[in-house]
């Protein structure tokens, strides 16, 4: 990286790395002298989103925006805490709403508004009205991918879905990120689309939504 003039010890965590980096990437404006675990002279974060030219610009000061993944409550949420602009966590309506407590009291600790951070929650989704046609399409992934155990997706109708989905708007969740994996289930994929999402957006105020591989 240009600019960059020396490494600390190797002795140092990758969790130590992990937050200094996070520092970083919040800077507003640059290029920025580098003091941490690493150090540069006049450093540039690059490449930039082209979406962070203009509405980052706006939004946040000119700076990416951080999203953090995971549920450890003593560093990932307190590094969430200090530096993400987005958290996806993962587990039942109930450890997500304990996550998100444990996330607010990391915030105060920080001096930090807990609203300013959007919660991201995700799972599977088969979209059957059929058990045993859902049962077939999570054997199929299971064999595709060698798992010794099925995934535990959510599994129903669009109004069970919807509703599944509903529940974790309900705790504080403000997006939900639906995972596919191959060999894609393109009946769910279409499905979600035109038959959850409109019951989903009725349930809510919010766009809920999001949809990754």
């Amino acid at each position: 990286m240009p600019g960059l003039r020396d490494h600390a010890s190797p002795s140092r965590g990758p969790g130590e790395h992990g937050d200094d980096t996070r520092q970083h990437l919040r800077w507003a404006r640059d290029p920025r002298d580098r003091r941490g675990l690493e150090r540069a002279r006049a450093q540039r974060v690059r490449p930039r989103p082209r979406h962070a030219r203009r509405a980052l610009d706006a939004l946040r000061g000119g700076r990416e925006e951080i999203l953090i993944g995971g549920g450890g409550e003593q560093r990932t949420l307190r590094t969430t805490a200090r530096y993400a602009d987005m958290w996806h966590g993962f587990g039942t309506t109930e450890q997500m709403a304990h996550k998100l407590a444990v996330l607010g009291k990391h915030c105060v600790e920080v001096g930090r508004d807990r609203n300013e951070i959007m919660p991201f929650a995700g799972k599977w989704v088969v979209i059957r009205e059929d058990p045993a046609e859902a049962q077939r399409v999570r054997e199929r992934i299971a064999r595709h991918h060698g798992m010794s155990t099925t995934p535990e997706p959510f599994i129903g109708g669009p109004e069970q879905i919807a509703q599944s989905i509903a529940a974790y708007w309900k705790i504080g969740v403000k997006g939900f990120i639906v995972a596919f994996a191959e060999p894609f289930d393109v009946e769910s994929i279409e499905r979600l689309a035109t038959e959850v999402r409109p019951r989903l957006e009725a349930l809510t105020s919010e766009t809920p939504a999001a949809v990754s591989r």
